[in-house]
């Protein structure tokens, strides 16, 4: 008996060697809220998930056969189940037990809520001081992104805002310290590195007042220009080489490296440098295609069929032109993934890619067309809606593709320069289409569409009506309206490049 006993107080006093209760003093910047109760277990911290939601202003659903959590938070989902946790479908990550239970209690892993991805998603940044017992919330996630772009005649440096912020710039030995105030970044602490010859690497820090960006030159820095950018608010850092050492410094942009060495914030764009300069090359897209039919239609043509006939008719308007080069992705009926749409007009280095579909509702009074160019956030439900549609084409995909992965992360940072131009484009295009057609005009959206996010030039993509109502539907099918539908698309394009260029 006193063998066991011995052995039973051996193992209590193991147990209370990893274990811990207590309480986190919880701050929203200087401003203290409450407190948040933890329970340590093998120098890990959990935290009470009712304190967690009250503390966030979240809501939860707790399915306890399962023990999987979902916390919901400013319109988006943290799942968390028995061994991973989904970022609202962005990305997922593996995690060794992320929700343990203790007294009929859950208690939620702290290391969910640090992670860098919480606060891209959420856009509120959690900073643990476990020496202290200290969590600080910071809601007001004004500095969305941080990025580079290696050009051979240049290397650019973005900040991506959510709002307009005052800045101000010191060179200090070879760094160009950029000072952002009252601005607040989604990670505390960042380095980039970039090598590329102008730049060596770009250090981000953070606190409570201010964000600052240093920008370690590499040893072919000659000069810096710095200016702002609207729509998305932005502060953009050109950094130049020597005169001499330009055409030197690299044969060709740099391509990105494994995302084990790259920030999740960081992404540097392919070679867009071609051989010939005279001609803009128009990549057209004919959505869906093979055993993809796209909407379901009432009658006629189906969606795949209408979507090439249109996008033929555009090509040849193009190709009459000597300015420009089109391209179809599809020239029959053939499936084709859609990363690798994206993909061929990477490769030919497009200059504008425009993808052609029509559109579908359970409605069947809905009509007319409409634009969108790429958005990470969707401008309404209905432009979600939209998107989800024409993503939905990855079911047919056999190749496995992590549309919601790094990779994709990567692809849609990186695209955020192009979303200013897509929306000129989507606005010169809809003025063709609205003068020159039948359709109604339900206005430019935004929303995230697989193919528009990897692909690295302005893009957008037409709905041109509604094959679920009759007239629409009577319109799409004939070939003469489609040819005003091609020669709109053609016009709104030709005169986008004559104003810019």
């Amino acid at each position: 008996m006193k063998k066991i006993f011995s052995v039973l107080s051996v193992f209590l006093f193991s147990i209370s060697l990893y274990c811990g209760v207590g309480k986190y003093k919880v701050f929203k910047k200087d401003k203290y809220i409450g407190a948040i109760n933890y329970y340590e277990v093998n120098e890990k911290i959990y935290f009470d998930l009712n304190d967690a939601v009250k503390i966030l202003n979240a809501r939860k659903d707790v399915y306890s056969v399962s023990s999987r959590v979902i916390i919901y938070l400013n319109g988006k989902k943290l799942n968390i189940s028995k061994d991973s946790v989904n970022y609202d479908n962005l990305e997922s990550i593996n995690v060794s037990k992320p929700v343990i239970i203790r007294a009929s209690r859950y208690f939620v892993l702290s290391d969910i809520f640090i992670n860098p991805l919480f606060s891209k998603v959420f856009e509120i940044k959690v900073d643990l001081d476990n020496k202290s017992k200290i969590m600080g919330i910071y809601e007001d996630i004004n500095v969305t992104g941080i990025k580079f772009f290696s050009y051979i005649e240049k290397t650019r440096v973005v900040i991506y805002m959510s709002k307009e912020l005052k800045y101000n710039t010191d060179v200090v030995g070879r760094s160009v310290i950029l000072t952002v105030f009252e601005g607040s970044y989604i990670t505390q602490n960042e380095n980039l590195n970039v090598s590329d010859g102008n730049i060596k690497d770009i250090n981000v820090s953070q606190d409570k007042k201010t964000l600052k960006v240093a920008i370690n030159m590499g040893e072919n820095y000659g000069s810096y220009d710095i200016f702002t950018l609207k729509d998305p608010d932005r502060i953009v850092i050109d950094i130049k080489p020597k005169v001499e050492a330009e055409e030197n410094r690299i044969g060709k942009v740099i391509e990105p490296t494994s995302s084990a060495s790259q920030s999740s914030a960081t992404f540097v764009l392919p070679d867009k440098i071609k051989k010939n300069y005279d001609k803009k090359v128009i990549v057209i897209d004919a959505g869906h295609g093979g055993k993809d039919p796209g909407g379901r239609v009432l009658f006629g043509k189906k969606e795949k069929q209408i979507n090439l006939e249109i996008a033929k008719k555009v090509y040849e308007l193009f190709k009459k032109d000597p300015n420009f080069e089109p391209v179809l992705t599809r020239d029959s009926d053939e499936f084709i993934p859609l990363y690798e749409r994206s993909k061929k007009a990477n490769d030919l280095k497009c200059d504008i890619f425009v993808s052609i579909h029509s559109n579908a509702h359970k409605n069947k009074n809905e009509n007319g067309y409409e634009i969108y160019f790429l958005s990470e956030k969707a401008t309404d439900p209905w432009a979600s809606d939209v998107a989800d549609y024409e993503n939905a084409s990855v079911e047919y995909e056999d190749k496995v593709f992590d549309y919601t992965g790094a990779a994709l992360v990567l692809h849609s940072l990186a695209r955020n320069e192009y979303i200013n131009e897509g929306s000129k484009i989507a606005a010169y295009i809809t003025k063709e289409i609205s003068k020159n057609t039948p359709f109604a005009n339900r206005g430019i959206k935004q929303a995230a569409f697989y193919v528009l996010r990897g692909t690295y030039c302005p893009g957008v993509l037409v709905e041109v009506g509604f094959m679920t109502n009759k007239k629409d539907k009577a319109n799409l099918d004939n070939s003469s309206v489609q040819e005003k539908v091609a020669r709109s698309i053609y016009k709104g394009i030709a005169e986008y490049e004559k104003q810019h260029k």
